[in-house]
């Protein structure tokens, strides 16, 4: 089983060969995991690894337009920046 199948088979509540493993790591341990398995290629490490979830990021479109978030300070005026 591969690791699309795997993690779709998951998702429906199917039965798999194994857990799906997700990995994300701290830069230094991706340093000396690249350095242990002798490539710059973070899915050469991944495959080694198992791990079967990728991240995937996507940039604003070009029309976004950044608002001010509101202040993150609850009903009893208690939240970020208060003493």
């Amino acid at each position: 089983m591969n690791s699309r199948e795997r993690v779709l088979r998951t998702i429906g509540y199917k039965k798999v060969d194994r857990v799906p493993l997700y990995g994300d790591f701290h830069p230094i341990v991706w340093k000396r995991l690249k350095k242990y398995y002798e490539t710059n290629n973070d899915e050469v490490v991944r495959d080694n690894l198992g791990i079967d979830f990728r991240m995937v990021f996507m940039d604003p479109s070009l029309g976004f337009k950044k608002r001010a978030m509101p202040s993150p300070v609850d009903l009893w005026d208690i939240g970020e920046g208060r003493d």
